[in-house]
């Protein structure tokens, strides 16, 4: 038929199975006189004078829409290293002819992405919000006094990637840092630990477009020795950690969580990897730091949230101190 249905197929394998059952001659001499005919023998049939070996080759044809076939995904290995269709600097020319401009432009963003710290920002005398310079649905906040420090509080995904690449272009933040909560691996971390990262592994979808292959990506090492330091006057403890970049999270798998921590990965997040490849790309200092919120398992016990909460807005707060002393 011009336009196959496979729904259409399957009644007319059923209504030929019923009419060779009520021995109807046209209908048994299709199923070539098979006794006791089954619903699979009518498939086959049909599927032999559409022309298909199998009932099963017949509905792989018609997997895709109107019997088109499925586009391939694009296997680019050297994206990093080919000139981008469509770049900032074009985006933000665009914004301009419709009237926008950006206002006062940070030194630095810290990205964060929980609610919270959008609802603490709005009531904090030190912070004014600017809804020209938020993400889709984010929400984003600048100190009052200098050095300009700005929040963005976003959703998890790479619509940070964009504020980067926007800030670069605009000669704005020239360092990064990602705040999240984490989950821990291995005996080495414990929940509510803060955890600093160096390094970070790409098993993400953002960083190799911007790096050549390879397993890591490295933190701006200046930038995070800082971190450690003022991460310290809150645990004395902090160091710093490698991170897993799984942007997965309900989808990760015990092999792959017992090979990291044979490898000395101790926290896996889903955003870091492709922060610090983009920063690194576009010649900007970027730096992430994490608050073990849990473990994976069946023995993992439900964290204190309020607990939690509070060691993050605590490591929110050293970290403005980092960034307003460079």
């Amino acid at each position: 038929p011009d336009r196959p249905d496979i729904e259409q197929l399957k009644r007319q394998a059923k209504e030929l199975l019923t009419a060779s059952k009520a021995g109807e001659p046209t209908a048994v001499a299709r199923l070539a006189g098979t006794p006791q005919p089954k619903l699979s023998d009518a498939q086959f049939v049909l599927a032999r004078e559409h022309g298909f070996a199998s009932w099963v080759k017949l509905r792989q044809a018609l997997a895709s829409a109107d019997n088109r076939p499925v586009p391939r995904r694009a296997n680019v290995s050297d994206a990093f290293a080919q000139p981008s269709t469509f770049q900032a600097a074009t985006f933000l020319a665009a914004a301009r002819r419709n009237g926008w401009e950006p206002g006062r432009l940070p030194t630095a963003i810290v990205f964060v992405f929980q609610n919270t710290f959008a609802r603490r920002l709005a009531d904090d005398p030190r912070f004014v919000e600017d809804p020209s310079m938020a993400v889709g649905n984010g929400r984003y906040f600048i100190t009052v006094d200098d050095p300009a420090i700005a929040v963005s509080c976003i959703s998890p995904g790479g619509a940070f990637v964009g504020q980067v690449e926007n800030q670069t272009a605009l000669g704005g933040a020239s360092e990064f840092v990602l705040l999240n909560l984490a989950g821990g691996l291995g005996p080495a971390v414990t929940t509510g630990e803060i955890a600093i990262i160096e390094s970070a592994v790409r098993d993400d979808g953002i960083s190799h477009r911007y790096l050549p292959p390879g397993d890591v990506v490295r933190a701006d090492r200046d930038l995070t020795d800082r971190l450690i330091a003022s991460a310290r006057t809150i645990q004395a403890e902090a160091h710093a950690h490698f991170s897993w970049t799984n942007p997965a999270t309900f989808r990760q798998t015990q092999s792959e969580i017992d090979h990291y921590v044979a490898e000395g990965v101790t926290v896996v997040e889903s955003e870091i990897a492709s922060l610090l490849a983009v920063a690194e790309a576009l010649g900007a200092a970027a730096a992430a730091a994490v608050v073990v919120s849990g473990f994976n398992g069946e023995d993992a016990h439900a964290p204190n949230w309020a607990e939690l909460a509070e060691t993050h807005w605590s490591l929110f707060e050293a970290t403005l101190q980092v960034l307003s002393h460079r």
